[in-house]
């Protein structure tokens, strides 16, 4: 049991109180949502009580308790429960579904061993889990540290001040705001075509300014550097589709915020759309599109973004908990916007920006439109860009082994619960009381007669 994140309950009196009311040696399986999670009540419980999202099930014989909260863990006992779950759209089981659930019971004693071992090695891997979370905590922060390094110029080539001067970064500039109007105007002409229509004469006036960047950061640039407004670096920018998803949809496929990877777009987990999109020729996610995640319920994905670099094989769109900006520029500036929007400067303006609203924060277009980048020359975008990712091969290297053995001990877990409960993890003793003998004397003992107070309770209870 966890108690790092509760809430608090005035329980109602009488029978609700009494029977939501959690005692030491209660297993607690999660019902709803998450299913199949299993939680052992222990000795020092504070007082606490389930909600309907948590089944109670209370073993007759307490010494019972530790191998049967294990042997509920164990994949037999999950793929029990997996196969008897009745929910579409959302998982469930019943109390009867639990109660159904078969227990391999051995020898009270051979159970206590059992547990001993099985807590001994998932105490090893506890331990070993934390080494790996402190890698991917260094990984992290150097990460953290390369890419702040960048962005504040203590990696430019020439620190001296030399760069970009004013008039070029104009330059520099004019010509993005420039190719910004073309590619606007060339999406309302193919657009205008898809749909058979033509556009009015005063049609350009249309065309949106930028708005400018937040100018909390120009004191800090490095000399030879602009700030630019992301409006500014994106011709364009649409919120997604809300047309229901499922992996075996017929439509096309939906990028969702699992697929919103660090920095880069992650094709692994699709879903796809249950019906047409109606998708004109240039509305598909393409190369220069930077995909934000506007909407979550933790405030550390919200903000979160990824660039795609390289054509898709097939036409993909994006749902409408992201927002996607199409980015001006070249590759070079699409690999410079990446790695700042994974900087502390943009998780600042994120945070500044994100509103919160029925325990989802939210980020929106408008509020996105104005954060502002810093943006080096252009040969020095290149050689930023080429030096950061060289060194963060490593890193990466280091993340990928490490979430890699966190799977890895994963599916040790599994097949250390799988052994135990074949019988093969721990020695059987023949002078252990059979689990039949010890059931039988335990109904014995339940059923044996006793004084009035033993009766008053039976009656009660």
């Amino acid at each position: 049991m966890d108690f790092a994140d509760i809430q608090h309950v005035q329980p109602p009196p009488g029978s609700e109180g009494t029977r939501t009311k959690v005692q030491p040696g209660d297993i607690l399986v999660t019902i709803t949502a998450d299913l199949g999670r299993i939680g052992l009540v222990a000795d020092d419980v504070p007082e606490a009580y389930v909600n309907q999202h948590v089944a109670l099930a209370r073993p007759a014989n307490r010494d019972f308790a530790p191998y049967l909260a294990w042997f509920l863990t164990a994949p037999a006992a999950q793929a029990q429960l997996g196969l008897l779950d009745r929910g579409a759209t959302r998982s469930g089981l019943g109390l009867a579904d639990i109660g159904a659930v078969r227990v391999s019971l051995p020898p009270l004693a051979e159970q206590r061993r059992i547990v001993a071992r099985i807590e001994a090695l998932f105490g090893a891997i506890r331990d070993a889990r934390k080494d790996l979370d402190r890698t991917l905590v260094l990984a992290e922060r150097f990460r953290n540290a390369l890419v702040a390094a960048a962005i504040s110029g203590e990696l430019a080539s020439d620190r001296s001040g030399s760069g970009m001067s004013a008039e070029e970064s104009g330059v520099f500039m004019d010509r993005l705001a420039s190719e910004r109007r073309q590619l606007w105007e060339q999406s309302e002409l193919a657009r205008a075509a898809a749909k058979g229509r033509r556009l009015k004469d005063n049609w350009k006036d249309r065309f949106p300014s930028p708005v400018k960047p937040v100018e909390h950061y120009a004191d800090s640039l490095p000399a030879g550097w602009t700030l630019a407004s992301l409006d500014q670096l994106a011709w364009a920018a649409s919120y997604g589709t809300s047309e229901k998803c499922d992996p075996a949809g017929s439509g096309s496929p939906v990028l969702r915020i699992p697929n919103v990877a660090r920095g880069a777009i992650d094709l692994s987990d699709l879903k796809f759309a249950t019906g047409d999109l109606g998708l004109v020729p240039g509305e598909a996610v393409a190369p220069g599109d930077l995909l934000v995640v506007r909407t979550n319920g933790s405030p550390d994905l919200v903000g979160r973004g990824a660039v795609v670099r390289q054509s898709l094989e097939r036409d993909v769109y994006f749902a409408s908990y992201l927002i996607r900006f199409r980015l001006v520029g070249n590759d070079t500036l699409w690999r410079w916007i990446a790695l700042v929007w994974h900087s502390p400067m943009i998780r600042d303006q994120v945070f500044a920006k994100a509103a919160s609203s029925a325990g989802q924060y939210n980020v929106s277009m408008t509020e996105l439109a104005s954060f502002a980048l810093p943006i080096p020359p252009e040969a020095e975008q290149a050689r930023l860009v080429n030096l950061v990712e060289e060194r963060l091969k490593v890193t990466d290297e280091m993340e990928r082994q490490a979430r890699a053995s966190h799977d890895l001990l994963s599916r040790l877990e599994r097949q250390i619960l799988d052994v135990a409960f074949r019988g093969d993890l721990v020695p059987q003793d023949a002078a252990d009381e059979p689990a039949e003998e010890t059931l039988a004397r335990l109904r014995q003992e339940a059923e044996a007669p006793a004084g009035p107070r033993g009766r008053q309770r039976r009656r009660a209870a």
